[in-house]
């Protein structure tokens, strides 16, 4: 009750807290019980003034109240019968719409800071204000307040049945009373749809007649826990529809004591839980299956997290690798990438999207390498995300080994080791390429052995093939790194260099006075040529004349 001089709060109409309660004891015809609160609302429905008292029992300041209305969202109310009362048919609304006084209307309110399900119940007297009161005209006075004792514990409980019933009766869990046995006392509606049996049918029969058997020895053992302690206890369970059918069940149980502590009965809920149950089977058997293939693949497998860190191999990565468990899982496998083949993977990586395929040298223990035909699948969790990748890891040494032997035979001569005269023309044709776009002039030097025919003749081929194996030796140690050697056929060598005039003239000067090892007299005729536009074959025929030159004018000398 606030004293009768207690100043109105600002930004209300100017009535002080003792006028309003004046007020309201004058249209009442009586004085309000001692802890009343007042509130008047003007023709809008907006509270232009209110006591302290008022704004407490509404869960609010004063501040806070002014300029609401009283279907405010921070409230709602329901009738003594439990019926939600719309905002046109509260007190101070009907007597705004029928200028007509509500008197002794019981509400039930449950304010933003009361429990779910919890109301203050208030009683509540509204009047149209007095027509001598100008201050706002067609405003309408409220008062109310805080029903206690036997009367509020009445309407509070028969709320609470109301919303046990509601939730009972509309939730899809079967609540369930039980005897300390299991015996059924009490099953919510929920029952004939979960178990296909309706309520009636299962009071004075056990709980335990709709478990599967091969559960019982778990409900017992649950149900002696549930005796033993005070917590609830929840068990999954296989149980029996009536028409035979099998569901699982989450069953929560909760002992009920009464008054001196001592077991009284148990209540329990049951959810049918079989759609989750299979798919959780169906899920941990695809695991296993995954788990068992991994384990007895030849093909090395590693299960990495989706930024890369290794959670599983196989053993047949570990034979691959030389590794243990231990040597991977929290690692990379691009940790273990050959340095010159990691541009390769990252870039297929990043290509890859949801999987990605690459050949690439893999580092074993003791430093040597493995080839691999390397193929990912990213693995999905149940919302769609990635949760996983799978690596699956080929050993393609072998063929990697008999590809690269097959391209040096084709490119090679297999005599000398020299690159062949395929190879020499392609190589020469890429140096053209780089000349005509800004590179260094190409220089080819046509070599041929002088008087080579004699010595397969006088001498036989064996000893023929052993000189142009020293001619080989010979040519690879004048030319420069940079330069290039082939056997271009028969007794004739080509370099395709990039050195200017000078040098290559001192090279021209080495292969002719070249120790070939040859006991006779055993010579090379060289001839040059230049360019940086020509095509490939005329630079090798320009080279070639003058190396004819060369020789002839050698054989004249002589």
């Amino acid at each position: 009750m606030t004293s009768p001089g207690s100043p109105a709060t600002p930004g209300q109409a100017s009535w002080t807290n003792s006028e309003l309660e004046s007020m309201a004891a004058r249209v009442l015809g009586r004085v309000p019980v001692t802890e009343f609160g007042v509130i008047i609302s003007g023709a809008d429905g907006r509270f232009v003034a209110g006591t302290p008292t008022a704004a407490s029992i509404l869960g609010l300041t004063v501040e806070q109240l002014l300029g609401r209305t009283i279907v405010d969202q921070r409230w709602s109310a329901i009738t003594a019968d439990g019926d939600p009362v719309a905002g046109d048919e509260l007190p101070a609304n009907t007597t705004l719409r029928t200028g007509r006084p509500q008197s002794g209307v019981l509400l039930g309110v449950q304010r933003g800071s009361d429990a779910a399900g919890e109301h203050t119940w208030l009683r509540v007297d509204t009047h149209m204000l007095p027509h001598d009161e100008p201050r706002p005209p067609g405003a309408v006075l409220s008062c109310f307040s805080v029903i206690d004792g036997p009367r509020a514990a009445e309407l509070r409980l028969a709320q609470s049945e109301r919303t046990f019933r509601m939730i009972t009766e509309r939730s899809h869990e079967v609540v369930g009373i039980h005897g300390l046995d299991g015996t059924w006392l009490w099953a919510s509606p929920a029952a004939g749809r979960v178990f296909g049996r309706p309520p009636a049918e299962l009071l004075g029969t056990n709980v335990f007649e709709l478990v599967h058997d091969d559960d019982v020895d778990l409900a017992d053992a649950t149900l002696a826990a549930l005796l033993d302690g005070s917590d609830p206890v929840t068990v999954t369970v296989r149980m029996w529809r009536a028409d035979g059918a099998m569901l699982w069940a989450e069953v929560i149980g909760q002992l009920i004591r009464d008054r001196r502590g001592r077991p009284h009965q148990l209540q329990s809920s049951f959810r049918e839980v079989t759609a989750r149950i299979e798919a959780e089977q169906a899920r941990d058997a695809a695991v296993e299956v995954f788990h068992t293939v991994m384990a007895s693949s030849p093909i090395g497998m590693a299960l990495r997290d989706v930024d890369g860190r290794v959670r599983r191999i196989n053993s047949a990565l570990q034979a691959m690798l030389g590794v243990t468990d231990d040597d991977l899982i929290g690692t990379t496998l691009l940790d273990r990438v050959h340095a010159d083949d990691r541009l390769v993977v990252e870039a297929a990586i990043t290509a890859g999207g949801d999987g990605s395929a690459y050949e690439a040298r893999l580092l074993r223990a003791d430093g040597s390498s493995v080839w691999v035909d390397a193929t990912s699948v990213v693995l999905h969790s149940f919302d769609g995300s990635p949760s996983a990748v799978l690596e699956q890891l080929h050993d393609v040494t072998t063929r990697k080994i008999a590809e690269a032997d097959l391209f040096r035979r084709a490119i090679s001569d297999p005599l000398t080791g020299l690159l062949n005269r395929t190879r020499f023309t392609e190589l020469l044709g890429a140096a053209l390429d780089d000349a005509r776009a800004g590179g260094p002039e190409v220089t080819v030097l046509f070599c041929d052995v002088d008087r080579f025919k004699s010595v397969n003749d006088t001498r036989g081929h064996a000893v023929g093939d052993e000189y142009l194996r020293a001619v080989a030796t010979a040519l690879t140690l004048i030319a420069g790194p940079g330069d290039i050697v082939a056997r271009y056929g028969g007794d004739e060598f080509a370099i395709l260099t990039r050195t200017d005039g000078p040098d290559v003239a001192e090279m021209t000067r080495r292969i002719q006075s070249a120790d070939t090892g040859a006991s006779g007299p055993l010579t090379i005729s060289v001839g040059v040529a230049s360019s940086r536009d020509a095509a490939p074959e005329d630079l090798v025929r320009d080279a070639d004349r003058a190396m004819y030159l060369a020789k002839q004018t050698r054989d004249t000398a002589v």
